[in-house]
């Protein structure tokens, strides 16, 4: 019962910072869904929580920056600060960027960006770009650009207010509906509207054509076609009586015609 409770108050919070991030960045769910399936499992694996990891993802996302691009660029930001080698770890060095805490977990990933700032001051834009793209590959330059110029300051203020979004996927939900409804009763009284006008329409032009249609139907004379159907029949039965009797023996005399081809 405490799993299941505990499953259900996750769920409650993924949806609760998925509804904040929709809401305030400029991604959709399909969007955001392709973002967290390539790049969260490397947030989780270094102990990074779901808050940390949609607002960055918000913030690329108002760059332009979504799907699986967003997701693939912070994807390599944090396997690229998770594993330096060779001139990667020199230039985080030289930076003063410290990427584990004394016990020798990951630090917070905005703390670790806050480190970045602080180490390009100064730098040209040259420079600079050398140094990320030393240190998270060129194809990844763009995205850590991105954050760097959001600012550590504006991701964690950002952040703070998905961590605060308790309810917003309950109040997102109430909007749809809301909205939907209101579009449902539009369209009703839309089709309402149509309906009465075809039925006028209808009753003017076609009224009368109808009423001529019953009365000729009353008059009809069934009687006399099931009389004439009747005669005919009986002319008729001696020569359907006579064929049938011809076709019932063909089927013994065209085995002897066959053979005499």
């Amino acid at each position: 019962v405490k799993d299941s409770s505990q499953l259900q108050t996750n769920m409650t919070r993924i949806n609760d910072v998925m509804a904040k991030t929709i809401t305030s960045s400029n991604t959709d769910l399909e969007q955001l869904f392709e973002t967290i399936k390539k790049g969260a499992p490397s947030f989780t694996a270094a102990g990074q929580s779901i808050e940390s990891f949609n607002a960055l993802a918000g913030a690329m996302a108002n760059a332009g920056i979504k799907g699986t691009d967003s997701g693939t660029a912070l994807r390599n930001i944090m396997l690229r600060i998770a594993q330096p080698t060779g001139e990667a770890a020199k230039v985080i060095k030289r930076l003063g960027v410290r990427t584990q805490d004394s016990s020798g977990n990951f630090r917070d990933v905005i703390d670790i960006l806050a480190d970045f700032e602080k180490g390009l001051v100064g730098m040209g834009t040259a420079q600079r770009t050398a140094a990320l793209a030393t240190v998270f590959g060129a194809r990844t330059v763009t995205g850590i650009n991105v954050l760097l110029a959001t600012g550590t300051d504006a991701l964690r203020e950002y952040r703070k207010s998905i961590e605060e979004s308790t309810g917003a996927a309950a109040k997102m939900a109430g909007i749809i509906r809301g909205t939907l409804m209101n579009r449902l009763k539009a369209l009703k009284s839309a089709a309402i509207e149509v309906g009465f006008k075809f039925i006028e329409g209808f009753t003017g032009k076609a009224g009368g054509a109808i009423t001529d249609f019953t009365e000729k139907l009353r008059k009809f004379d069934v009687e006399s076609i099931v009389k004439g159907i009747g005669k005919a029949f009986k002319i008729l039965k001696p020569w359907l009586k006579a064929a049938y009797d011809v076709f019932s023996k063909l089927k013994y005399i065209l085995p002897f015609l066959r053979r005499l081809r």
